[in-house]
């Protein structure tokens, strides 16, 4: 519930969604993924949960470089932009969700 609440919050805020939308877009996955796979509702947390979690830890990479380059703020401590580590990260969330669907669809 917290993450569709921020899922939803997400969608409405930054991407400029309404808020029915939103709302739409947030409870219509899961319940497709429920009527898809194989109806129990474990299965379903866990795709739905690879797919928030890795979504989100993309999401945060690609944030994260973007505030290195648009910041105007000064900075109190200073990260370098590790693009190969963040690459690395985006890949490992990318076949996490890959992993999770194929062992439930296949």
């Amino acid at each position: 519930l917290t993450i569709g609440l921020v899922l939803k919050q997400f969608f409405q805020y930054d991407l400029k969604m309404s808020k029915h939308l939103s709302w739409l877009a947030v409870t219509t996955v899961p319940l497709i993924i429920f009527l898809i796979s194989s109806k129990e509702f474990i299965t379903t947390l866990g795709i739905v949960g690879s797919l928030a979690f890795g979504l989100t830890g993309i999401i945060i990479v690609f944030t994260f470089w973007k505030a290195k380059t648009k910041g105007d703020r000064g900075q109190e401590y200073n990260l370098p932009k590790l693009r190969v580590l963040g690459s690395l990260m985006i890949f490992m969330f990318v076949l996490g969700i890959i992993y999770t669907l194929w062992n439930v669809f296949v």
